[in-house]
């Protein structure tokens, strides 16, 4: 049995209790084994990364290029709002440029459908940025099938 933190086992525990109701409304099972019985969530803090930190991340030189890989795109995603997944699905038809020749990422989200616009930082965008690459990365698709 893994480990779970107090948050993690509730998640577990509603899941189960979800099919414990199942099984009480087909008259598999004559009781709940959760009547009476309330999930109580936790407060937790997440901590977020700093400026700092994230520059520390930024100017790190790996040695392997996979991880720089992962880092440039952990940077990216940091930078856009994206999910490592949206970031996997760009492609050259989700880069846009608006009328004043600002680069923009125009894309539905994986997870909800909606779509987002969101300013490419210049940064991203080539010759002068840390980070030449991940534009690069995000014109010409990702591939991340081996990370």
């Amino acid at each position: 049995m893994r480990k779970c933190q107090h948050n993690s086992s509730l998640k577990h525990l509603k899941n189960l209790k979800k099919v414990i109701r199942i099984a009480l409304a087909n008259d598999w099972i004559r009781k709940d084994p959760f009547f009476g019985i309330q999930f109580k969530h936790e407060e937790t803090n997440i901590e977020f990364l700093t400026q700092d930190e994230l520059e520390t991340l930024i100017h790190n030189e790996f040695t392997i290029p996979r991880l720089a890989q992962v880092r440039d795109i952990f940077v990216f995603c940091t930078f856009t709002g994206l999910a490592f997944i949206d970031v996997k699905q760009l492609t050259p038809n989700h880069l846009m440029k608006d009328n004043n020749g600002a680069m923009w990422i125009r894309k539905s989200r994986q997870k909800t459908g909606n779509m987002c616009n969101i300013p490419v930082l210049s940064a991203f965008e080539g010759s002068g940025g840390a980070h030449k690459g991940i534009f690069r990365l995000a014109k010409g698709g990702c591939d991340t099938g081996n990370l």
